[in-house]
């Protein structure tokens, strides 16, 4: 009586999962860049919390790496 339970997959290897990290490194850094270009160093996220530009590009450039690391092998 015992059930098989499906395998389970990191999001980060799935098509959906790659795509959300590579939106997700894209718009981070864009609202670090662009924050910057402002002359400013903080920008308000959707709380109303201020979020350091830097971080911001460090953290977009992170999900980027993620993304370009995890792509399907092609044959």
């Amino acid at each position: 009586m015992s059930r098989k339970h499906p395998q389970f997959t990191p999001i980060e290897k799935t098509t959906a999962g790659r795509r959300f990290y590579g939106f997700v490194g894209i718009a981070a850094i864009f609202f670090g860049v662009s924050t910057i270009g402002l002359g400013r160093l903080y920008y308000h996220n959707y709380r109303g919390d201020n979020v350091f530009a830097p971080f911001a590009i460090f953290i977009g450039t992170l999900a980027l790496i993620i993304y370009f690391r995890n792509q399907p092998s092609r044959k």
